[in-house]
């Protein structure tokens, strides 16, 4: 069905990392998020949101969501996956759908 021209759809994701099992170190942890905000900014048209759990918390999460063209998306899962099993993490959350602007 073909939108009418009033409206735009944009594919968002929402990308998740965490180290609630404590297998990083802090300076470990650093480094994740910083090369995986780099995949992001490298890959994605538009980050709209970063941030993490309040600095006191005991768990470490951080989430990026972003918008992005269908041609990058396989890159950027290959990329994520491959940076995921570097810092020995068993698994990101990857969440995407269509943003449809009213």
């Amino acid at each position: 069905m073909q939108q009418p021209q009033d409206l735009r759809v944009i594919k968002t994701v929402c990308l998740q990392i965490g180290n609630g099992d404590d297998k990083l170190s802090q300076a470990e942890w650093h480094n994740f998020v910083v090369q995986m905000k780099a995949l992001v900014d490298r890959h994605g048209t538009k980050l709209h949101f970063f941030g993490g759990a309040e600095t006191w918390s005991t768990q470490q999460n951080v989430a990026f969501v972003f918008n992005i063209q269908d041609a990058s998306t396989s890159k950027l899962k290959a990329d994520v996956i491959q940076l995921r099993k570097q810092f020995l993490q068993e698994s990101v959350a990857w969440m995407e759908g269509e943003t449809l602007f009213l």
